[in-house]
């Protein structure tokens, strides 16, 4: 749409409470949305719909202070630093490139944040 992409999901999760990244801005609590940590990790729409899943390899220091805290600090979109880009080599997407992509992604207001209330199963 008008030259840009128009991903669906997003913009659903958007009208249910995620809201854009900002750098240096920590985002409001979304309400009724939830981060499951159970055999694997799930975020939860306010509908109770799954959103976004993957496996994981439990950090115990993570896990604990997500536990304390009782929320998380969630990120949701396409260009986050996670994922190598089709083309790119392990050797190239190192750590800095990773960091440019979620900046330049915060930048383009494609990245969706929320806290999120943490559930451990």
């Amino acid at each position: 749409m008008n030259g840009g992409i128009y991903l669906l999901a997003e913009e659903i999760a958007r009208k249910l409470g995620l809201e854009y990244g900002q750098p240096g801005r920590i985002p409001e609590t979304a309400d009724r949305w939830s981060f499951r940590d159970g055999t694997r990790y799930e975020l939860l729409d306010p509908t109770g719909t799954l959103l976004a899943g993957f496996m994981h390899a439990a950090d115990p220091q993570w896990r604990a202070a997500a536990h304390a805290r009782g929320k998380v600090l969630v990120l949701y979109g396409g260009q986050l630093g996670v994922r190598r880009p089709p083309g790119a080599t392990e050797v190239g997407y190192d750590v800095r490139a990773r960091d440019a992509e979620l900046h330049t992604s915060l930048a383009a207001g494609t990245v969706l944040t929320a806290s999120i209330n943490y559930i451990h199963e």
